[in-house]
């Protein structure tokens, strides 16, 4: 199979399964609170996760490369009716007592689809064997599928949508080819960002 999945915590589907409950009772409980995307239906399934990584600016700015980004999370794509609607994650309990949840959102879910779609269709994938993580940037909003090569180098980086100039959504990068247009983008906001962040 060219795409895998790894495996993630023991215990990650039970703190979903927990952390979706109590928005469903706060909701009953109070069902103006909230915003409307918060609204899980009990009739949703998680997809298989997948781990996410985080790249920080200050890394990017400084030219590091991929072995940079830091494992933060594992993202459950919630299906109801045929369609991803929303996507929870699930972060390491700080105090080292396995996962909890993290949080519920709809952001980039609507291209997750596309970009998981698209990897099944390239070429270089169907001939290798490749694992699913994510990337994030959160300072560049950048948010890509990652097609980790389990057996060599050869990775690559769907840009989930939305997506900004110069970056392109839905683009099949190589990890040199990403680098380059994200390592100019953090150098030049870098700098603001210090500016307007108390150390």
């Amino acid at each position: 199979m060219p795409v895998t999945f790894p495996s993630p915590p023991s215990d990650g589907s039970a703190a979903l399964q927990r952390g979706l409950e109590a928005i469903r009772t706060g909701r009953q409980l109070d069902p103006r609170g909230g915003a409307a995307a918060l609204a899980v239906s009990p009739n949703a399934s998680a997809m298989r996760p997948y781990p996410v990584y985080e790249l920080g600016l200050d890394d990017l700015a400084a030219g590091r490369g991929i072995d940079a980004a830091r494992p933060v999370a594992w993202r459950y794509l919630l299906v109801s009716n045929g369609r991803a609607r929303q996507a929870a994650e699930i972060v390491p309990d700080r105090g080292g007592g396995g996962s909890q949840f993290g949080a519920l959102t709809t952001g980039f879910v609507a291209g997750e689809e596309e970009a998981l779609r698209l990897a099944e269709q390239l070429p270089e994938i169907k001939q290798g064997t490749y694992e699913i993580r994510a990337l994030r940037v959160p300072a560049l909003y950048v948010m890509a599928l990652w097609l980790k090569d389990v057996q060599g180098d050869d990775d690559r980086f769907i840009v989930m949508p939305p997506a900004f100039p110069p970056v392109q959504a839905l683009h099949a990068y190589a990890t040199r080819d990403l680098l380059g247009v994200l390592h100019p983008m953090a150098k030049q906001k870098a700098p603001l960002e210090r500016r307007v962040t108390p150390p």
